[in-house]
């Protein structure tokens, strides 16, 4: 590298831009935009009108909306089929906290006996697809 190089002079090249004028001032005035005229502000009537169209517009749009969401959920639904031969007690059901206490006691009865304890697990012929049953000595199942 040279330290002490000697520098080209500069040179002014033409605008990109048609311009006949040499003038910076007479220039910088034909490069401002033109001014264009306010906007209209719409009046009261216009933006009530606006707004009620809009409003429209969104329960049109909401209600199609509900109806395809439906429609989507409608084929999501899987048939179940009753459990064959099941039999419901006449009378009042007993509540879910005094069957679970009446379950635990005879557990502890048949553990204490020194009797298998365990509830029986089965699963109904020609339904894989519903799992396993618990059943009971006194179900009406």
């Amino acid at each position: 590298q040279q330290r002490n190089r000697p520098w080209k002079p500069l040179e002014a090249k033409p605008a990109p831009w048609q311009c006949d004028q040499t003038d910076f001032a007479a220039l910088a005035c034909t490069l401002e935009p033109e001014k264009e005229p306010p906007p209209q502000l719409p009046t009261r009537e216009g933006r009530d009108a606006e707004s009620k169209r809009q409003l429209e517009l969104a329960k049109k749009h909401f209600s199609a909306e509900c109806c395809a969401r439906n429609l989507e959920l409608a084929n999501d639904a899987i048939e179940k089929r009753p459990v064959k031969d099941m039999r419901v007690p006449n009378g009042q059901t007993q509540s879910f906290e005094d069957m679970r206490s009446i379950l635990n006691e005879k557990i502890r009865q048949r553990a204490a006996a020194g009797q298998e304890y365990m509830p029986n697990f089965y699963n109904i012929d020609g339904r894989p697809e519903d799992g396993f049953f618990l059943i009971k000595e006194d179900s009406h199942d």
